[in-house]
């Protein structure tokens, strides 16, 4: 049997690793941002090109550097886009981090073989096992949803050792529903 009570407190980076994991599903890859750029300077090269009437042999060298001109400028532009997009995401939860200070620090965490219990200083919940939907870990913390949107998150630096953890883990299998399965990230 396997019983946790301890008094824990979660980060900004065990918040924002649940974050990334729970609403990350759609990434921008590089790939995506380069194909755009690439489309549109190739859309406005065609229009300047095509507006442009007198095109001699002399004009090349020209037109090529326009060219790059406008794939640097439009390049430029899309990466700072995407670095303030992700700076805002960064910066929302941040503000909702500090705004509710009492739902990441001091909570009071019981587990064991009735479900999970945790107190904080507004908030009482329990989730029974029955209501585990799914549980997924990373290198440094555990996430167990008990509904869609809700997650209890366990940092690992509260489970002391290696086997401690592998207990915890092997509770969470053996008490949860039967066809939960442990995720990596």
């Amino acid at each position: 049997m396997f019983i946790f009570a301890k008094t824990i407190s979660i980060s900004f980076a065990d918040y924002m690793a649940f974050n990334k994991m729970h609403f990350g599903k759609w990434k921008l890859r590089p790939v995506w941002v380069w194909a755009f750029v690439t489309v549109l300077s190739v859309l406005f090269y065609t229009i300047g090109y095509n507006t442009d009437s007198r095109i001699d042999e002399s004009s090349t060298p020209f037109l090529v550097f326009l060219f790059f001109f406008i794939y640097a400028i439009i390049a430029a532009g899309t990466w700072l886009l995407v670095l303030l997009t992700r700076l805002r995401f960064r910066l929302i939860h941040f503000i909702a981090y500090k705004l509710n200070p009492h739902t990441f620090v001091h909570i009071e965490v019981l587990i064991n073989e009735k479900g999970i219990e945790y107190k904080t200083t507004k908030r009482n919940f329990i989730a029974l096992w029955s209501q585990i939907i799914e549980t997924r870990e990373d290198s440094q913390r555990y996430f167990i949803y008990y509904a869609r949107n809700a997650v209890f998150i366990l940092p690992k630096r509260y489970l002391d050792s290696l086997e401690e953890r592998t207990k915890f883990v092997n509770f969470l299998k053996a008490f949860s529903n039967p066809d939960l399965k442990l995720m990596n990230s």
